[in-house]
């Protein structure tokens, strides 16, 4: 007599916690990367996060897809507001502007400046000098 065929239950999609995305993104983002996010974080946070990139095992790379689909869309920048709004955001901002890095930047030396730039990778230094203001960018 034969015996039934039984099928393969379907397992049900792997839910991970905050914590494991987290491990997941840095883990897919590569060393270099990483190295740049590590240091912002607190002693808690990188023990939490070692702990779950240790014990996070293989994740099937559609997860990894939807996670980093799901980091995408939620890190991007909120969608255009209209003219009156962005206007009105625009003079707001301009008289109660906080220097940024760049504004910093700009006061550095252009010698030093371009002495730094010269051992960066071409894009790295080409991204810093479109940000620069112009004056200041002709000068490095």
């Amino acid at each position: 007599m034969a015996q039934p065929t039984t099928q393969p239950r379907p397992t049900a999609p792997r839910v991970l916690s905050g914590p494991e995305k987290a491990s997941v993104l840095m883990l897919t983002m590569g060393e270099q990367r990483s190295a740049k996010i590590l240091p912002q974080l607190s002693e808690e946070e990188l023990g939490i996060l070692t702990r779950a990139m240790a014990g996070v095992g293989k994740v099937k790379a559609p997860l990894v897809e939807s996670l980093i689909s799901d980091f995408s869309l939620r890190a991007a920048p909120p969608p255009p507001t209209p003219a009156p709004l962005r206007a009105a955001s625009r003079d707001a901002a301009a008289n109660a502007r906080v220097p940024t890095i760049w504004d910093k930047l700009a006061g550095v030396s252009p010698s030093v400046l371009a002495g730094y730039l010269l051992n960066e990778h071409p894009q790295a230094a080409a991204v810093v000098m479109r940000k620069l203001p112009p004056d200041v960018a002709a000068k490095v």
